[in-house]
């Protein structure tokens, strides 16, 4: 068993002495890190499950709520954005993505520990840098879905216009 402090400072250790990140503590104890940019959490689920070790970053919705012919309005922008995320669930190895009220949620889930223990910093040095890459590879491919699934919405709604005109004429 262990207490949420000493979950928060193994990963402090681990993330800004072993692997040269810059990681930070929030208030309730969660890990954040980040670069290039990017932002990136880690849950502290201590002391109750402080083996299971979630690395999860995030983004706006409203990034895709810009008005545009595949994102005119909030319930097509969340089809098409549930669309693209459910691609990228089937095809990337170890990621999720769900949605969370406003924002697109990339998410590593691992037990990481024996049950009730702390994991290892080996283990964490290991494992931590191959969960960042993961979710990396899961933001790339989702814009490339994202993308793909815009194009394809503009694209089936001038084949319904046409088919409408040609019925008209």
């Amino acid at each position: 068993m262990c207490d949420r402090r000493a979950w928060t400072q193994r990963f402090l250790a681990v993330l800004n002495d072993v692997l040269g990140w810059t990681a930070t503590e929030s208030e309730d104890g969660d890990i954040f890190f980040g670069n290039d940019g990017s932002g990136f959490g880690i849950v502290n689920y201590a002391p109750e499950d402080p083996e299971y070790l979630v690395v999860q970053t995030g983004v706006p919705l409203e990034t895709y709520e810009n008005g545009s012919a595949a994102f005119p309005d909030r319930a097509t922008t969340l089809s098409l954005v549930a669309r693209a995320a459910n691609r990228v669930n089937v095809m990337q190895k170890g990621v999720k993505i769900t949605v969370d009220e406003d924002h697109l949620v990339f998410a590593v889930e691992m037990v990481a520990a024996a049950p009730h223990c702390l994991p290892a910093p080996a283990h964490l040095a290991a494992v931590l840098p191959r969960a960042r890459g993961m979710l990396v590879a899961a933001v790339v491919r989702f814009r490339e879905e994202i993308a793909l699934v815009g194009i394809a919405a503009v694209s089936a709604d001038a084949s319904a216009d046409a088919d409408e005109r040609s019925e008209l004429s």
